[in-house]
């Protein structure tokens, strides 16, 4: 849980740095960084991960970008890509969890 939490707060600070329209690298553009939000969306999905606004945030990134606001749509996308691992990350840590006591008979 530490991690996770130590995980999430790392995402903030990612989605606060990207409101420049570029990814911090300086290089990707923005289909770079949506290619690399859609990957990362699919293994988060296969493992069971998936959070819930990733999907809806990949929509409206498209959208920004179909009306040419690129910052916005880089900044969702980040935040996209970014979700999608941390929560690949949380499938991964909690695979073997199994269920609290208070759950079984």
């Amino acid at each position: 849980m530490r991690n996770f939490l130590a995980s999430l707060s790392i995402l903030g600070l990612i989605a606060g740095c990207a409101g420049n329209g570029v990814a911090a690298s300086g290089q990707e553009t923005y289909d770079d960084v949506l290619a690399q939000a859609l990957t990362a969306q699919k293994a988060a999905a296969a493992a069971g991960g998936e959070w819930r606004d990733v999907g809806d945030m990949l929509t409206k990134a498209a959208e920004a970008a179909k009306a040419g606001d690129m910052e916005k749509a880089m900044k969702l996308a980040m935040s996209a890509k970014a979700q999608s691992e941390l929560g690949l990350k949380q499938a991964e840590a909690e695979k073997d969890a199994g269920s609290p006591s208070y759950l079984q008979n």
